[in-house]
């Protein structure tokens, strides 16, 4: 299976994951919706979303699954890493970045606007609800920019359309919701992710890593999801890098190397079409792990006159 998928070309299965984690293997393989990356051609689409069904079948306990209690880390002393037991995401943005963070059990019913209607319309009543929280928060955010309540519909590539002037990204897992917003004069793009702390299911680490990362993996310190952390640390790259370039990455496009006792990660962006001096290829983020949750971020910030943007 993961011989076919790789001939089909560069796919990324975030779609795949995050339905399959509610149990929904037969939404799954009739799944209208994937992202494509360079040379997979439309008449392999049929096959593709089949092949993802397949997948899907492997993660569909993710959502069942509890989550796993908080766990420490082996730390040397004087260990940089954010301290786990105050963990969240505003720890690891800036604080002109507006974070808005919720559960689902905080809210029962939720209103989409108008304009955000045809991005669900035919939804199933569990996408309905993540839709809906996840443009609850970005509004809640927004509006400690000061932005009054206002619609946030999907762009061509299912990307959310963020008001002029603003930089923004959503994360879900099956009862965390969150939304980080900043003002696009301070910031080129915004990333951010949330797992459940939990191992990948099997065989998906081939499918999202390559060498380099997996034998770090092996040989990585203390009893930690580290998988799961690479997969957040790619999302949240991948968040940050389409609305900088308006191109999409395949999982091998970006090497990540995590630094286990700072807190912090970093990606090598190999392949790409935007030529070498417009964007960073060296883009970092943090992370940390806490509450049965794995949280990662990324932001590039503004460049100055006459240099390329900068990740932090």
């Amino acid at each position: 299976m993961i011989i076919l998928l790789q001939s089909l070309g560069r796919v990324r299965l975030r779609a795949v994951v995050s339905i399959a984690r509610q149990g929904y293997f037969s939404s799954v393989l009739l799944f209208p919706v994937f992202w494509v990356f360079k040379g997979l051609s439309a008449s392999r689409g049929l096959l593709l979303r089949y092949v993802a069904g397949l997948v899907a079948l492997s993660v569909m306990s993710l959502g069942q699954r509890r989550m796993l209690p908080q766990r420490g880390v082996h730390e040397p002393p004087g260990s940089t890493l954010w301290p786990r037991e105050r963990g969240n995401l505003n720890t690891l943005l800036p604080p002109n970045v507006a974070v808005q963070t919720c559960r689902a059990s905080d809210l029962s019913r939720v209103l989409v606007m108008a304009e955000e209607e045809s991005a669900i319309a035919t939804a199933v009543d569990s996408r309905r609800r993540e839709f809906s929280i996840g443009r609850a928060c970005a509004r809640a955010a927004l509006s400690k920019l000061g932005f009054p309540p206002c619609a946030i519909p999907v762009g061509p590539h299912r990307e959310p359309v963020w008001p002029p002037g603003v930089v923004g990204s959503i994360t879900h897992t099956a009862e965390f919701y969150a939304a980080a917003v900043a003002q696009h004069e301070n910031y080129a793009a915004l990333g951010i992710d949330a797992e459940a702390d939990d191992e990948l299911p099997s065989g998906v680490l081939e499918l999202v890593s390559v060498d380099e990362e997996r034998y770090w993996l092996a040989n990585a310190p203390g009893n930690l999801n580290w998988d799961r952390l690479l997969f957040s640390a790619k999302e949240s790259i991948f968040k940050a890098w389409f609305p900088l370039t308006r191109e999409w990455l395949g999982f091998e496009d970006a090497v990540v190397t995590i630094m286990p006792h700072k807190g912090t990660f970093c990606a090598r962006v190999l392949h790409t079409l935007v030529p070498v001096d417009h964007h960073a290829r060296e883009l970092r983020g943090r992370f940390v792990i806490a509450n049965g949750l794995i949280l990662t971020a990324v932001f590039v910030k503004m460049p100055q006159k006459g240099a390329s943007s900068s990740a932090v």
